[in-house]
C-alpha cells in the first residue's frame, strides 16, 4: 500500500512538472487486421448484446409489475415473460464476450486503466451475473413463482443486473477519462472507484437502459399475435396494448436521455455531435429507424400477423447499430488530445481473421437453425397447455 502510494505520487509529480499524463502504451503487436474491421465487428456484435440486454432488463422490470398488479390475462403474460427470461439472459452473456474482446483490442490501455481503478465494483460483475441468472432460471422452475420469497429473489435479481448495467457505464466512462486516473488511483490504490462525478453517468445508464421495454414491448407484441391467431381476442388485445405502451415508454425514456445527455457533454463535445457529418448521420438514422419501429408496433395493434413484429424487430434492430456506432465516434472524440487508433501499427493475420469469420457466420447460422426447430415446438406445447387449462 506504501508503495501504491509512493508511486501515485512520482506520478502524480510527474504530470504536474508538465511530462503528460502516464498514459499507456498500445499493445506492441499491434492490431491483427485494419482497425476498422474491428470496429465493424464491434459494432454488430455490440448491437446483439444490447438487444439481449433490453430484452432482460424490460422484460425482468414488467414481469415484476405485472406480478404485483395481478390483472387479467397477466398471470400468464408474466409466465411468458419469466420463461424468457433465461434464454435472454444467456444471450447477454453471449452476445457480450465479442465486443468485450473487441474493446480490449482496441482500447487496451484506457480499458484496462479504468478497469484496474474501479477494483472490487469491476470483479463484482462476475458474482452478480451468476447470481442473476440462476435466480431466473430458479424463478422459471419453482412450483410456486407467486411465492413472496420467489418473488423477492426476482427484485433482488432485477437490482444485480441494473448493477451490472451501473458498473459497465462507470468503467466505460472512466477509460475514456484519463485525466481521473492519477487523482482516483492516489484516493484508493486498490481500487474501489466509481466515476460517479461524470455528468453523462447516469444518462448513460439510462440511455442503455430505456429501450429494454421498447424491445420487451415487441416481444409481447409476438405473444399478442399467437393469442389472436388461437382465438384467444380478448387476451391477445390485452398484450398488444401492454406492448405498445411498453414500446412509447421506452421510446420516450430514450429521448429523455438523449437530450440529458447532450445537455451534459463538454460544449466541444456536444458541438461534434450535433455538427459533424458522420454524427449526424448516425443520430439521424438511429432515431428515424426507431421512429419506424414504434409505428410498426402501434400499426400490429390486434392484428394477428407476424410481419409487424418481425418487422419492428428489424427496425429497432437498424436503430440501434448505428447509435452504437456514434457511442463510438463519441469515444474517439474524447481520446483524441490522448490516443488514436491510427497511430498504432497494423501487423495483419488474416488468416486468424478468416477462421475467425467463418466460426461466427458459422454460429450465427446454427443458432438461427436452431430457433427454426425449436420454437414451433415450444409454440405447440404452450399451446396444448392452454388448451388444457381452458
Amino acid at each position: 500500500m506504501r508503495l501504491a502510494l509512493a508511486m501515485a505520487g512520482v506520478l502524480a509529480a510527474a504530470t504536474a512538472s508538465g511530462a503528460g499524463l502516464p498514459m499507456p502504451s498500445p499493445d506492441p503487436l499491434g492490431y491483427p487486421v485494419p482497425p476498422i474491421l474491428l470496429q465493424a465487428l464491434s459494432y454488430f456484435t455490440l448491437t446483439l448484446h444490447f438487444l439481449a440486454m433490453n430484452l432482460t432488463v424490460g422484460s425482468v422490470v414488467i414481469y415484476l409489475w405485472l406480478t404485483i398488479t395481478r390483472k387479467q390475462y397477466d398471470d400468464r403474460l408474466a409466465r411468458y415473460l419469466r420463461d424468457l427470461l433465461p434464454l435472454s439472459t444467456s444471450y447477454l452473456i453471449t452476445f457480450g464476450i465479442p465486443p468485450l474482446l473487441f474493446v480490449q483490442v482496441l482500447y487496451g490501455q484506457m480499458f484496462y486503466s479504468s478497469s484496474i481503478l474501479l477494483g472490487f465494483p469491476w470483479i463484482l460483475v462476475i458474482p452478480l451475473v451468476v447470481f442473476l441468472y440462476g435466480a431466473f432460471y430458479y424463478q422459471k422452475l419453482v412450483k410456486n413463482p407467486e411465492h413472496p420469497g420467489v418473488l423477492l429473489l426476482s427484485v433482488l435479481a432485477a437490482m444485480a443486473l441494473l448493477s451490472v448495467g451501473f458498473f459497465f457505464v462507470n468503467n466505460i466512462t472512466l477509460s475514456v477519462s484519463p485525466e481521473k486516473w492519477m487523482g482516483l488511483y492516489a484516493k484508493s490504490p486498490g481500487g474501489q472507484n466509481l466515476n460517479m462525478d461524470d455528468p453523462t453517468l447516469f444518462a448513460r445508464w439510462l440511455l442503455i437502459l430505456a429501450p429494454g421495454f421498447t424491445v420487451a414491448g415487441v416481444a409481447i407484441l409476438f405473444r399478442g399475435v399467437m393469442m389472436l391467431k388461437w382465438g384467444l381476442t380478448e387476451e391477445g388485445r390485452h398484450n398488444h396494448r401492454i406492448a405498445v405502451n411498453a414500446a412509447v415508454l421506452g421510446m420516450l425514456l430514450e429521448a429523455v436521455a438523449g437530450i440529458w445527455i447532450l445537455s451534459a457533454m463538454p460544449d466541444d463535445l456536444r458541438s461534434h455531435v450535433t455538427s459533424a457529418g458522420l454524427a449526424k448521420l448516425l443520430l439521424g438514422l438511429g432515431t428515424a429507424m426507431a421512429s419506424v419501429g414504434l409505428v410498426l408496433v402501434f400499426l400490429g395493434r390486434y392484428k394477428a400477423s407476424w410481419a409487424y413484429p418481425l418487422m419492428a424487430s428489424l427496425a429497432f434492430f437498424l436503430a440501434l447499430a448505428p447509435l452504437v456506432a456514434l457511442r463510438d465516434v463519441v469515444r474517439i472524440e474524447q481520446l483524441r488530445p490522448h490516443f488514436s487508433l491510427e497511430n498504432v501499427p497494423v501487423h495483419a493475420q488474416w488468416c486468424m481473421a478468416g477462421l475467425f469469420a467463418v466460426f461466427l457466420v458459422a454460429g450465427l447460422v446454427f443458432l438461427l437453425a436452431l430457433h427454426m426447430m425449436v420454437v414451433p415446438k415450444l409454440i405447440a406445447g404452450r399451446r396444448a397447455e392452454l388448451r388444457e387449462s381452458a
